[in-house]
């Protein structure tokens, strides 16, 4: 079985490798995480720091690169991205990922067409 720390060192291309993590982060911990009553004691804080460990990795790859929707990165990484930050604040209620949410969906805004001029899908 894969798991994913050895996932995220398979030689992929940057925006595969950060579309896979982006799908592994919301279908797979997120649901996880979610079904947890909001309690330490349960191994929340164990799927919480796993969540984080691969997010900050995910955000190192991504921070110096431009978003485009060219090969269609937006609707198949970054939406499933966004929506694990609703999923994780919703479950936490912890602001630090609306902040992640914002960030990344300021960066998603200004790849639109009409804004960066590539026509896209």
């Amino acid at each position: 079985m894969i798991s994913l720390h050895s996932l995220y060192h398979l030689r992929f291309p940057d925006d595969l490798r950060n579309i896979l993590i982006g799908a592994l982060l919301t279908v797979i911990l997120v649901p996880a995480f979610a079904s947890f009553a909001v309690s330490e004691d349960n191994g929340l804080a164990e799927v919480r720091a796993t969540y984080d460990r691969l997010h900050s990795k995910l955000i190192e790859s991504q921070d110096e690169k431009p978003i485009d929707n060219v090969q269609g990165s937006i609707a198949w990484g970054s939406s499933y991205q966004l929506d694990s930050y609703v999923s994780m604040y919703q479950a936490t209620g912890d602001t630090v990922y609306l902040d992640h949410f914002l960030r990344l969906a300021d960066r998603v805004l200004a790849a639109r067409a009409d804004k960066s001029g590539e026509l896209d899908f």
